[in-house]
């Protein structure tokens, strides 16, 4: 088999995000992955090498679901000089569990829910989805009971200073690997194509684990000579690595 040439790319900066793969829902540790999200980052890995995408650098938010995906997925990159992801704080997922906490309780209140309600659902992925759904939508709303958790404007910010220092450490025609969690994922979209919250959060539910989003950066300057970047989505939420294979049980969203 003819040896596949690498993917091109001129003029800008190619960001692909990544998804971790499936993490341990409703076991004591959720920040490790199960067997299936293994399996779902090394059949990127493997895609990515066929198809010829070689990173020029690798980041990772610090959760250990995400730096695991990225070790799995660099594992079967064809060049061995390439360096070990650099770890950034900011595109860690926000904390679903001090928001869950933060919330419970109006909404247990409002909604006349008792009290037992949230450990009775951990293992049930769709009950809790639907729960989370109404804290989440609340916490993007800012409607929160205390100062004490990252809102989601301060969520935001962080994601995008996480970008900017990306594409400013990057040079045009290079491919960064950032592998991350949904969350962020959906705040670069959501900047990408100037969504509304609900709208952005309603496609934010949708994206699977180890799924590819590609977005353009290109660099430029502000009014007052500071950094900026243009943003622009290519790809999103794709699993064609896993589409591929034909086996329903490797797509998961949880």
């Amino acid at each position: 088999m003819a040896e596949k040439k690498p993917i091109p790319n001129n003029g800008s900066v190619k960001l692909w995000f990544v998804r971790h793969g499936q993490a341990s829902f409703g076991k004591e540790d959720y920040d490790c992955l199960s067997q299936v999200g293994i399996q779902q980052s090394k059949i990127l890995g493997e895609y990515f090498k066929r198809s010829g995408l070689d990173f020029d650098a690798v980041y990772s938010g610090q959760m250990k679901r995400q730096r695991d995906t990225a070790d799995l997925v660099i594992d079967k990159q064809p060049h061995q000089s390439l360096p070990v992801s650099t770890i950034m704080s900011e595109f860690d997922e926000y904390d679903f569990m001090s928001i869950i906490h933060d919330q419970l309780p109006c909404v247990m209140d409002e909604l006349g829910l008792p009290e037992n309600i949230f450990g009775n659902i951990q293992a049930d992925r769709k009950t809790f989805q639907k729960l989370f759904n109404i804290i989440y939508t609340r916490w993007v709303a800012g409607t929160h009971s205390s100062g004490e958790i990252e809102s989601y404007r301060q969520y935001i910010s962080r994601v995008q200073k996480g970008v900017l220092k990306v594409v400013e450490n990057s040079q045009l025609g290079q491919n960064i690997g950032i592998f991350t969690s949904g969350g962020v994922i959906n705040v670069v979209m959501q900047m990408a194509l100037d969504l509304p919250d609900d709208v952005a959060t309603e496609l934010g539910w949708r994206i699977r684990n180890t799924s590819v989003s590609l977005f353009t950066a290109h660099k430029g300057k502000t009014a007052d000579h500071g950094s900026r970047y243009d943003c622009r989505l290519m790809t999103f939420n794709s699993t064609a690595h896993l589409d591929l294979l034909g086996n329903p049980d490797l797509v998961t969203y949880r």
